[in-house]
Formats: structure tokens, C-alpha cells, sequence
């Protein structure tokens, strides 16, 4: 009799184990049910969405254009930074814009310290809003840059970005100031006082203060491939850092590294630790005028990395493209 009744049973104890199973599975999968179902797509509709994150409160779908960049690797602090450039560059009417960076698995640490310090536009962490994201139609799948109209229409969504390709979509969609700021800045030469520069410590041996008096010997790394200066620019300084030091002291001009702003931070700092950079190295924190164009950020030279001589009195002795640096110094 026993075994009977627990035979009758059998099928809904295993029902009721496999519905368990089946919502401990769907519990696991929840940060990825927002990239996961379909996405969002050109000319879509997406009713409006507020979140609220700490101190920070935006709305999706405001009737303004929405710029929203979905970051869920830590790795779009350039994007995101290159956006605040253009936030802030006059060009564009910002109260036409609603920017807003989303932010999967936003742990505390340095990204999110670095980010914070960066970012003058609302930064929030998408995991307290997936369903109401979801519930308004923002499915991002693996879209990472997303334009909304003012009539609340997909305008562009795309998985990938280079800033470069963020200043078109600016140039496209977004009204421009009635007096346009053009921000063009003529290459600096010889005899040219050495721009004032805004220069973050990147190395715990910042011994030169920020462009203090006396002659100096800057290479100034560009920000047009990030890349190229995190991987082989890097090692290649390093790999002759002896021999530019042991020049720099002998013509009485220290040497101190400056970085684009465009470069991240953070990964930036890991390299020169790994590389055991002895030399001050320092971010920019804004376009660096007469080196890179103020809107554009391309270089202003053929060079993506470039030594800027200075003498006592601020002023530019001589300008050369690294390799000519180098050669110079050997002989």
C-alpha cells in the first residue's frame, strides 16, 4: 500500500524538482536575459524608461537624443571619456542630449573609480533595472552604442565603436550650436611656448612637477590607436629608456611621458608596471593643443609618438618623431 502511494506521487515530485531546476537555471541566467532575447533594432519604438541608481536618475526614451553606451567588460571607459569630449566641446547643443552609460556587473575597484572620476554624465548599473529595461524594449543583445530620436525611434545601434566613428554619429544626429565652434589648432613648432597641459600621475615616481620651470624633454604618445601605444610603442621605450635617461640627464632636460586621453587609464598603468617604466608618465586630461586636434584628436604631425624639447623658459626648442629622437641621442 505504502509503495502504491509513493508511486502516485513519483510524478509530481519530479515535476516539482524539475520546475525547481528550471527557475534555479533561469536565476543564474538573470544578467543575461537583458542580451539575450531580441534585440533592439533601427526604427523601433521603446517607451520610456527611468532609472534611479544612488544619486544618478535618467530617463530612456526622454524625447531628446538618447546616446546611450551599454558597457559590460570595463572596457568602454575610452568610448565613454571620448563622449564627454564631445559633451563638452561647444559644438553641440547639449540640452538636445540625453547621455547615459549602462553598466553590467559594475563592481567597486579601479574601473569604477576611474570611470566615476572621468564622467561628468549619468553612469548606471544596469542589474537593479533589467526588468523595467526589458519591460520598456531595451533589449541591447550585444549592441554596445545606441542613438534614440526625440520621437522615441531607434536611430542607430551598433556592437562596436571607435570614437572617431562616435564623432560621425554626433555630426549625423545632433543639432549644432547656432555660433559653431570651430576648435582648430594650428601644429606646434619651434619657438612656440609649450602648451599648458591638464596631467594626471600615472606612475608613483611623478618626481617632475607638472611642467615645472626648466628645460624638459616630453614624448607625448597620441591617442589614434590605443593599441598600438599599449602594446608596441610601450615596450619600445622601454626597451631604450636606459639610453634616453642617461641623454636627458646629460643635456639637463628630464624626461616625462604624457599619454592622449583617449588611452585607458587604467590598462595603461598595468603597462607601464609590467614594463617597469622608470620614467614620470602622466594622462592628459583634455585634448593636447598644438599635438592632437582639439575636435578630431588625429595628430597634428606624421608621428603617433613624438619628444617635445623645451628649454628654461618654456619655449619649444625642437619637435621630433620618436624614431628621429632615437637616432639623434645615439649619435
Amino acid at each position: 500500500m505504502k509503495e502504491r502511494g509513493l508511486t502516485r506521487f513519483a510524478p509530481v515530485a519530479l515535476v516539482a524538482v524539475g520546475v525547481l531546476l528550471l527557475g534555479v537555471g533561469v536565476w543564474k541566467q538573470r544578467y543575461s536575459l537583458l542580451f539575450s532575447r531580441a534585440r533592439i533594432q533601427y526604427g523601433q519604438h521603446v517607451e520610456p524608461a527611468t532609472l534611479l541608481d544612488a544619486d544618478e536618475r535618467v530617463t530612456l526614451g526622454s524625447g531628446r537624443w538618447d546616446v546611450i553606451l551599454v558597457d559590460d567588460s570595463g572596457n568602454g571607459l575610452q568610448l565613454a571619456s571620448y563622449l564627454q569630449f564631445l559633451l563638452d566641446s561647444g559644438r553641440y547643443v547639449k540640452s538636445a542630449i540625453n547621455p547615459v552609460v549602462l553598466v553590467q556587473h559594475d563592481v567597486p575597484g579601479p574601473i569604477r573609480i576611474e570611470r566615476r572620476r572621468r564622467l561628468r554624465m549619468p553612469v548606471v548599473s544596469i542589474e537593479p533595472h533589467e526588468s523595467e529595461l526589458i519591460r520598456h524594449g531595451f533589449l541591447f543583445d550585444d549592441n554596445r552604442v545606441v542613438f534614440i530620436n526625440p520621437d522615441r525611434r531607434i536611430a542607430f545601434a551598433a556592437s562596436f565603436a571607435r570614437p572617431n566613428d562616435l564623432r560621425q554619429l554626433f555630426e549625423k544626429f545632433i543639432p549644432r550650436t547656432q555660433s559653431l565652434v570651430e576648435l582648430r589648432t594650428k601644429p606646434l613648432a619651434p619657438g612656440d611656448e609649450m602648451p599648458a597641459m591638464s596631467l594626471t600621475p600615472l606612475t608613483k615616481n611623478p618626481a617632475t612637477s607638472q611642467q615645472a620651470a626648466g628645460p624638459a624633454t616630453w614624448v607625448v604618445f597620441g591617442g589614434k590607436c590605443s593599441a598600438c601605444v599599449l602594446s608596441s610603442y610601450t615596450l619600445l621605450f622601454s626597451s631604450l629608456e636606459p639610453q634616453l635617461l642617461r641623454h636627458a640627464s646629460a643635456s639637463g632636460a628630464p624626461v616625462s611621458l604624457v599619454f592622449s586621453s583617449l588611452i585607458p587609464s587604467i590598462d595603461l598603468r598595468d603597462r607601464l608596471k609590467q614594463l617597469n617604466v622608470q620614467s614620470p608618465a602622466f594622462i592628459a586630461g583634455a585634448p593636447m593643443r598644438g599635438i592632437e586636434g582639439d575636435y578630431t584628436r588625429s595628430a597634428l604631425s606624421d608621428s603617433d609618438v613624438v619628444v617635445i624639447t623645451t628649454n628654461a623658459q618654456n619655449k619649444v626648442v625642437r619637435i621630433d618623431p620618436f624614431e628621429a629622437y632615437v637616432r639623434r641621442t645615439r649619435g
